[in-house]
């Protein structure tokens, strides 16, 4: 609308421009009956009642006289001048002007020139003529032309030369003139407006020109004297001059708002392609994130100065937006890092600022001083002041997501500002997101730090809590970057016993036996043992089974922290405990316990816990617990004999046989695997078969995903004639399979098998796992076929790596799921390590860019590097390319390019 406004304009402007400045109706219009007659604007005097006459030729002199009658008439002379003149020429050009133009397109007949011309020639005080290459011409008929008509009929009334003045029109000659004048007067001082045309005083030279002409008759028609002509012609001058600047003014506002009205469409236009991406986010995130990493910057700038508006969008999608930026464009960096800060600065929405922060945090940037004040200190100072559990959790969540992107000089600010919360602060509920936030902190905590860390939360612990509150302030505990005294352990240690010993409540011995675990990771081994013999001293009298269960969970944890000498005391204990309890889970715990200890155990004591082990395995009809059993078996540092061997493991193998249930075979396979025993082949293969019957023969999708199941924690037992039978059947059953579970089964029976294979084998089975891995539509399924594939890297062709590699690149790229993602990247890992260095570390910089390598698969790229490059960096994607630039100056890396999509 505002380009056709712009338009509308332009024609208006020029329209006024012609009306005030002097542009002619067009040639040959047919004219009203008022334009018709003579046009009476002149100036009256007693005897005359035209001031002037113009005499013209249409043909090239109508433009000319037209502008020049309305010059005349129109003509205000300056103050400064009338001021000058005599009385008599003042009051005369103070009034208003009449000049005589006959504008009728065509004269008709005699009667016109006698009613109307001859009348107006002789009572008009002037005659002006207007000279051009026509008024010499005769008419048709040869008889003389109007104007020397008009010239001859003027002269017989007033024989006066003084009256007639000859103006230049188109083509005039200046030593010849028309009619009688030749005969008339030998010179005349005649004014040249040959150079006249439409919008003339647009061209400063021409319109000074035509000024001065214009000036000298005007001056000679109203008698103005000579000296003060120069006043005449700087008004005129004057007045043209005000006329170009309106004008120009007035094109320049035109261009303008053209000019507005397209930046204002191209703005539209931008705003829609930014905002049909973030819809796109919504249906299909993959295909969203890789339009933002390849559009153009405007587009780009506007999506994330949209971003504070997409805050749900933002939350799910975040790490993937970011990563669109690339490795080292700054002005995309720019482009989204400021409107995210500006929105975080303005933000008091709860979720909303953790958000931002998060997405700040995952843009390969480290802001700079200004930046991270301006932010941070507003959060700081919530965090500090405020009492309400939700916005504390909140904020010190926002400056934890923050903590990656802070310069080093902002870091001991934010820990101070911490810390005081910490001190300060009285919500249960913030002290370990407030402990998380110090945690990522690159920093390490002096003394008098951990100190101001620990101290509230030790306060807090033995003035005793509510129901929910021990868990917190031990988490927060545990979270810390620190490493606890021994009078600091001490403290704890006491409260929680001691409530643990006394309390009568089953939930809150639930509740304390949980935060002692959550402590085991920062206890040492005199700890553990403290609170590992008084977990075995609690009476089991009024113990829910939940609290027994958390019980010898904690239990588990704190096994590995016990020396040799505390292991051989406990484990009776926990046998005694094993025997006596009535609940699965308690059992499957206390056997891991067992398992935990039995590392440490000397080959004597291991021989006197083995055979209660044994017998418990043998008496126990639950899978669950000879699974774990059999795991504590195997942990002991002793040798099963060949009679302790048999008489486990064949009602197992039986079991394996001739079991009905699909589970229980899984079970069954998970307990053998777990023994440490030899199978010879005569013993797996009556098992194999039956498991591999059982997934060709069975049509519930469920029992063949449990068979699968089986089969592959048997896969590491098998020859590999064993392993070579068994894949005909698998990739079968793969090629026909359905359902996802069990596909997603046999892929992993697959993938423990494939080391096991020849590698003629290996070639023979990578053909169908490459045809499933291209028809798969489930994105677990392709990560996992994936993952196989990457087993046989080393047994690939040179050809069949690189078609493989960019079977990979489009896999990566489409990932919609981050575990898919992880394990495209696992495959790219294996691929690339076989190509040479220059080429791998390019391969690796090209797939940092794709919106889709984030989180986990960001890790495996970069290990990928660590892995064949000792001297890489631990750090992120900022320190590898720095060091990747410094170590390999050869390379051509373009970090500030775009990535391609590969589909």
């Amino acid at each position: 609308m505002l380009r056709r406004f712009g338009k509308d304009i332009f024609k208006i402007l020029a329209l006024y421009a012609v009306s005030h400045l002097g542009r002619d109706a067009p040639r040959g219009q047919m004219l009203s009956q008022e334009a018709l007659a003579p046009v009476r604007t002149g100036t009256l005097t007693s005897d005359c009642t035209y001031d002037i006459f113009i005499s013209y030729r249409r043909v090239q002199g109508g433009r000319v006289a037209q502008w020049l009658s309305r010059k005349l008439r129109q003509y205000r002379p300056p103050k400064e001048l009338l001021s000058q003149l005599p009385p008599a020429i003042r009051e005369r050009l103070e009034k208003p002007r009449e000049v005589f133009l006959d504008i009728r397109f065509e004269r008709s007949s005699r009667d016109f020139w006698n009613q109307h011309i001859v009348p107006a020639l002789i009572s008009s005080r002037r005659l002006v003529v207007i000279s051009t290459a026509s008024a010499f011409v005769p008419r048709i008929d040869g008889s003389p032309n109007w104007v020397e008509q008009e010239i001859e009929t003027y002269w017989k009334s007033f024989q006066d030369p003084s009256r007639i003045f000859v103006t230049l029109g188109s083509g005039a000659p200046e030593n010849r003139y028309p009619g009688r004048l030749e005969e008339i007067s030998e010179r005349w001082d005649w004014a040249d407006m040959r150079s006249y045309r439409r919008f003339y005083w647009l061209f400063p030279r021409i319109s000074a020109r035509l000024e001065n002409e214009f000036s000298k008759l005007f001056a000679g028609l109203y008698e103005i004297p000579v000296d003060l002509v120069p006043i005449l012609r700087r008004e005129e001058r004057r007045r043209h001059n005000r006329w170009r600047l309106i004008v120009v003014a007035l094109l320049v506002l035109g261009v303008g708002l053209l000019g507005f009205s397209t930046w204002q469409t191209r703005q539209r236009s931008i705003e829609n392609a930014a905002s049909s991406i973030w819809s796109e986010l919504d249906i299909n995130a993959v295909n969203g994130a890789w339009r933002l990493a390849t559009v153009s910057r405007p587009v780009f700038k506007m999506f994330w100065l949209q971003a504070p508006f997409h805050i749900r969008t933002l939350s799910r999608e975040g790490e993937r937006l970011a990563r669109t930026v690339g490795m080292g464009t700054d002005e995309k960096i720019s482009a989204a890092l400021n409107p995210l800060l500006r929105a975080l600065q303005t933000s008091t929405a709860v979720g909303e600022r953790r958000v931002l922060a998060t997405t700040i945090g995952a843009l390969p940037i480290k802001l700079v001083t200004e930046q991270a004040s301006a932010v941070l200190d507003p959060l700081l100072k919530a965090l500090q002041t405020s009492a309400n559990l939700g916005e504390r959790v909140e904020l010190a969540d926002t400056v934890r997501a923050l903590n990656r992107t802070l310069p080093t000089e902002q870091v001991e600010t934010v820990l101070d500002s911490l810390l005081k919360a910490l001190q300060t602060g009285t919500a249960l509920g913030g002290y370990r997101e407030l402990a998380a936030a110090i945690e990522t902190l690159p920093v390490q905590l002096t003394a008098e730090q951990a100190s101001a860390a620990l101290d509230p939360l030790l306060k807090a612990l033995q003035a005793g809590t509510t129901l929910g509150g021990y868990r917190e302030l031990v988490a927060a505990i545990e979270t810390l970057p620190i490493q606890l005294t021994e009078e600091q352990a001490s403290a704890v240690l006491d409260t929680l016993l001691e409530v643990l010993l006394t309390s009568s409540m089953s939930a809150k011995r639930y509740e304390l036996t949980e935060a002692l675990k959550t402590l085991t990771p920062k206890l040492n081994a005199e700890q553990a043992n403290t609170v590992l013999s008084v977990l075995l001293k609690v009476p089991e009298n009024g113990a829910d089974l939940r609290e027994r269960r958390e019980r010898a969970a904690t239990i588990e944890g704190l096994t590995p922290k016990l020396n040799a000498e505390r292991a051989g005391a406990v484990v009776d204990l926990l046998l005694r405990a094993l025997q006596t309890s009535d609940d699965s889970r308690e059992r499957s715990k206390l056997a891991a316990a067992i398992e935990g200890l039995a590392p440490k155990l000397t080959p004597e004591r291991a021989g006197t816990v083995l055979d209660p082990l044994l017998r418990a395995l043998q008496a126990t009809t639950v899978l669950g617990d000879r699974r774990k059993l059999a795991a504590a078996v195997a942990a002991l540092p002793v040798q099963l004999a060949a009679e302790q061997a048999r008489g486990v493991l064949d009602p197992l193998l039986k079991a394996l046989q001739t079991s009905s249930s699909p589970r229980d075979l899984s079970r069954v396979a998970a307990t053998i695997g777990a023994l440490p025993v030899r199978l010879a082949a005569e013993q797996t293969s009556p098992a194999l078969h039956a498991l591999l019957r059982g997934i060709q023969t069975s049509t519930d999708t469920g029992d063949r995903y449990y068979l699968a199941d089986a089969l592959k924690i048997l896969a590491p037992r098998l020859t590999t004639e064993q392993a070579g039978a068994v894949m005909d059947p698998l990739l079968r059953a793969l090629q026909t399979s359905d359902d996802s579970g069990e596909r997603g089964g046999l892929i992993d029976v697959l993938r423990v098998l494939a080391p096991k294979l020849s590698s003629e084998r290996a070639s023979a089975v990578l053909g169908p796992l490459l045809r499933a891995l291209q028809s798969s539509d489930d994105s677990s399924e392709r990560g996992t076929l994936a993952t196989i594939i990457a087993a046989f890297t080393t047994k690939l062709s040179t050809d069949q790596t690189s078609n493989l590699l960019q079977l990979a690149r489009i896999g990566l790229a489409r990932a919609d799921a981050l575990d898919e993602a992880e394990r495209w990247a696992t495959l790219i890992d294996a691929l690339l390590q076989t190509r040479s260095q220059d080429e791998h570390i390019a391969a690796v910089i090209h797939f940092l860019k794709y919106p889709t390598a984030v989180g986990k698969t960001t890790e495996v790229l970069l290990k990928s590097i660590r892995d064949r490059f000792h001297d890489a960096p631990s750090g992120g994607i900022s320190e590898m390319i720095v060091w990747i630039v410094n170590r390999f100056p050869t390379i051509r890396i373009e970090l500030t390019t775009p990535p391609t999509r590969p589909w």
